[in-house]
């Protein structure tokens, strides 16, 4: 089976559960509160499409192409970023409790963990967009 044959489902997929994903968070921030657990399970769902996707990139992309040394380097980059967010975002209760001096820093840690969580969606739809972009050249891919 041919690289573009797997990666175009999967980057389709992708799109549609990031963007799912940021949108119910959004929502449950804005008091639909029935959404949490939703938006919880769909945070696992696109980011296990997300890791799909990067594995498959990595695999069906032909790195002597310019396009394909563009997406290798996106999806390692959001490898090294997805590694560090998920110290963060698994640290983040923890920080928050810990930090007892002013409401500033418990501001910043949120905002961190905002920036952490919607950026893994980013870095997502990033990669898919870029996917679906250059899907329809032969020489990106093997």
């Amino acid at each position: 089976m041919k690289g573009n044959e797997i990666l175009k489902p999967t980057a389709y997929l992708a799109i549609i559960t990031n963007t799912s994903a940021v949108i119910l968070h959004a929502l449950s921030y804005f008091g639909v509160d029935a959404l949490k657990t939703v938006s919880f399970i769909m945070f696992y769902v696109a980011f296990g499409v997300n890791l799909a996707l990067i594995y498959l990139n990595l695999d069906f992309i032909n790195r002597g192409d310019q396009s394909g040394r563009k997406i290798k380097l996106t999806c390692w980059i959001s490898l090294l970023f997805l590694f560090f967010v998920g110290g963060i975002l698994l640290t983040e209760s923890l920080i928050y409790s810990i930090l007892l001096v002013g409401d500033i820093l418990r501001i910043i840690t949120l905002i961190i963990s905002l920036i952490s969580y919607f950026g893994i969606f980013g870095i997502g739809i990033l990669i898919s967009f870029l996917d679906l972009q250059n899907i329809n050249r032969p020489e990106t891919w093997k």
